[in-house]
């Protein structure tokens, strides 16, 4: 994995061609558009990078993790993998998934999830169990809480909210989304008025007692449309679970 040391603070990208983000490398390969190509005129053969102006993307997404023993590997790419939705830019330099299995997966090994957990809420944290993804490693499939609330809340369940970590406590439920170099910013990208009627009407209009706000202010004015899902399944879970919720 090439870390902040290794790469350029800025690189030049013409109309035609972009630079090597690797310090010292002078490899110019033609510019792509839109539509990000792992083609072998896009990558750089001496860092074996495929590169675009926004990003860079690993030909073997093993350099893009740092816990990759035959445990993890074997609990990423063949359990993880098996139920998580979109796996195809896990080997980006600006990938979000990479980030969360490499920040939180490290703090799951090494015994540090509750300390931070309870440092960041304030909240009595012990017993942790994480959920990366859908994926339930005592369940050994996609979290059956999670499974439940999609189908009542979600018109497509199997295409519905898929949080990037769980964290289930003796008491309490963190939903965390991660970020990188993007905001909170997001709409609906339907405007089928079913989709908004079943997050008002599931599970009891569930909705009235968790948001003040109309859904169209959150999530179409105010473009919180991710986190308004998050909170409402979530807080769900946790109400069911008789447990403190946490986003």
């Amino acid at each position: 994995m090439y870390g902040i040391a290794d790469l350029k603070d800025a690189i030049r990208v013409t109309q035609t061609t972009v630079e090597c983000p690797v310090k010292g490398c002078t490899r110019l390969v033609p510019r792509q558009r839109k539509v990000f190509m792992s083609w072998d005129e896009f990558r750089c053969p001496q860092h074996n990078i495929f590169i675009s102006p926004s990003t860079f993307e690993y030909k073997d997404r093993l350099d893009n993790i740092l816990w990759k023993n035959q445990l993890d590997q074997s609990l990423l790419f063949n359990s993880i993998f098996s139920v998580k939705r979109e796996t195809e830019r896990f080997a980006r330099d600006n990938s979000e998934d990479a980030v969360t299995w490499n920040v939180f997966r490290y703090l799951e090994k090494r015994n540090l999830l509750k300390g931070f957990l309870s440092n960041l809420t304030g909240a009595l944290v012990d017993d942790c169990e994480v959920i990366y993804w859908l994926y339930c490693q005592s369940e050994g499939r996609c979290w059956s809480h999670l499974q439940q609330v999609r189908q009542e809340f979600e018109i497509n369940p199997d295409k519905g909210t898929e949080p990037d970590l769980i964290v289930k406590t003796n008491n309490a439920l963190f939903v965390i989304e991660a970020k990188l170099n993007a905001s909170n910013n997001t709409v609906p990208s339907s405007t089928n008025p079913a989709v908004r009627q079943k997050y008002e009407n599931g599970c009891q209009h569930w909705y009235n007692q968790v948001f003040r706000s109309d859904f169209n202010d959150i999530a179409v004015i105010n473009r919180k449309y991710e986190l308004l899902r998050l909170w409402l399944l979530g807080s769900k879970i946790a109400d069911r679970l008789r447990a403190s919720f946490f986003l």
